[in-house]
């Protein structure tokens, strides 16, 4: 069981909703996840999100963030698989997974920069003297 990237936090709260709801508390609402998706994810029990789904969130969230607060490059791969879905177009998706999946399983991190660096820089010098354009 894993947690689906379908599950949203629309809006949170300085009280519970149920509260919020009888006019019991007074509470504050912040809109938090209101961007449309343009991705879809397909699961293999539809899109629906189960109540176990919510329970297994419930259980390993905390675990999650101290995770994600000791590795960087697990949260950029993780933030690049929750974000994709909200990017415009699968290619900038794929680009975005690509880059985090570098960032994850590239031990020599100064090779790649210089490789790229180095791409750049060639892409950008305007042709020499004897090129052809």
């Amino acid at each position: 069981m894993t947690a689906p990237p379908t599950i949203v936090a629309p809006v949170v709260s300085t009280a519970d909703f149920k509260s919020a709801v009888q006019a019991a508390t007074r509470a504050e609402f912040t809109p938090l996840e209101v961007e449309p998706r343009r991705i879809a994810f397909q699961r293999a029990h539809g899109l629906a999100v189960t109540v176990d789904d919510l329970q297994w969130t419930k259980v390993h969230w905390e675990r999650a963030l101290h995770l994600l607060s000791k590795n960087a490059e697990l949260r950029l791969a993780l933030d690049a698989v929750d974000r994709v879905q909200f990017l415009p177009s699968p290619a900038l998706a794929m680009v975005s997974i690509w880059g985090a999946l570098e960032s994850l399983f590239s031990p020599a991190k100064i090779e790649l920069r210089f490789r790229i660096s180095s791409n750049i820089a060639a892409y950008m010098e305007p042709p020499g003297p004897n090129a052809r354009v």
